[in-house]
């Protein structure tokens, strides 16, 4: 059976026991807690090395174009076959399909599996001191010339290629002529929602150190500074703040969530796209549990529930407040209100 054929099997049969319908092929934390470490920092390797930019090639070129020995190539590429992100023909290594899509020169997340990849790697180096009650890294606090902003925002501005049409297509406006994205990033999902609503203007508020990184898009401008200290104006049609409420207390929310309803006209619509803390009990997404450990260690914080997030718009002053939970993006939860 080929290597590759191998590793499928494998994997199918661990996706099969974890649903209950076929012993395990091997122990679950031989995977989870020894090969699956093992399998994350590969691919972030290989997206930092640049072996997945420097194919195709033979293993001896691969070395030579991105400064491995002969055999870190060797043993790493193998590894990455087994992973489904590379194969072997002819003598020469080249990417999957899949791995195209996503990490090749013109794939969809090569930051994201790269350099952003390996700085939380480091983050959670440190998990067991942050669960203990170490102080977060405050990633957020780093001065703009900080290389993190560097990966953070090129990554972040990934996610928001693969998700921003989708969350716009749900957000419930008609004809809006005014958007206010809080903490909007590189501005990608403020993007999306020029494009489904000709004419729209959109403004997005960022810190200094991430509108340095931010992109240029028709229709979108940018205003710097703290959330909480600028002025945006009012009278918005919408307004929007997408994957920042799980990086600030619950008392720091309800504040933000007042200023965001303050910017709105009256009628005018507020969503925002968060990862939703599983219930105890009810674990919704591997995606969202795990990410919420991310933000502990990072900010001190967590996901928030879906319930919480309900409490906090009403609290804050809007109506009409209901959560969307698309299939499409597993683990997240869009919430709305109405001013």
């Amino acid at each position: 059976m080929p290597p590759t054929r191998v590793a499928l099997v494998e994997r199918v049969a661990l996706a099969l026991h974890r649903l209950g319908v076929a012993p395990a092929p091997f122990p679950g934390p031989f995977f989870d807690a020894y090969l699956a470490p093992m399998a994350a920092r590969a691919i972030t390797v290989a997206g930092t090395s640049g072996v997945f930019d420097a194919l195709p090639d033979t293993t001896e070129g691969v070395a030579q174009r991105t400064g491995l020995s002969t055999q870190g190539a060797e043993v790493l590429l193998p590894a990455l076959e087994t992973l489904g992100y590379v194969r072997f023909r002819r003598g020469r290594w080249s990417l999957t399909r899949q791995a195209r899509r996503w990490v090749g020169p013109a794939g969809a997340m090569p930051v994201f599996s790269g350099a952003f990849a390996a700085s939380a790697w480091d983050l959670m180096s440190d998990l067991e001191a942050h669960l203990r009650g170490a102080a977060p890294a405050a990633l957020h606090d780093r001065p703009p010339g900080d290389p993190w902003w560097a990966s953070y925002e090129p990554a972040m501005a990934e996610i928001g290629r693969v998700n921003g049409d989708r969350v716009a297509k749900l957000i419930p406006a008609e004809r809006p002529r005014r958007l206010l994205d809080l903490a909007g990033g590189p501005g990608l999902y403020a993007a999306a929602m020029v494009r489904r609503h000709p004419g729209l203007e959109a403004t997005v508020v960022e810190l200094e150190a991430a509108a340095r990184h931010a992109e240029t898009h028709p229709g979108v401008r940018y205003l710097e500074g703290d959330l909480f200290e600028v002025d945006p104006g009012s009278g918005y049609d919408v307004v929007t703040a997408h994957s920042i409420l799980h990086n600030l207390s619950e008392e720091r929310c309800v504040a933000l969530l007042r200023r965001a309803r303050g910017a709105l006209r009256d009628g005018g619509t507020f969503a925002a796209l968060e990862t939703e803390q599983p219930e105890p009990g009810h674990p919704r997404s591997m995606i969202a549990a795990l990410g919420s450990l991310t933000f502990h260690a990072a900010f001190g914080t967590r996901s928030k529930t879906g319930a919480e997030l309900e409490e906090m718009l009403r609290t804050a002053g809007f109506s009409d407040v209901r959560l969307l939970r698309p299939l499409d993006l597993n683990g997240s939860v869009l919430a709305v209100g109405t001013r």
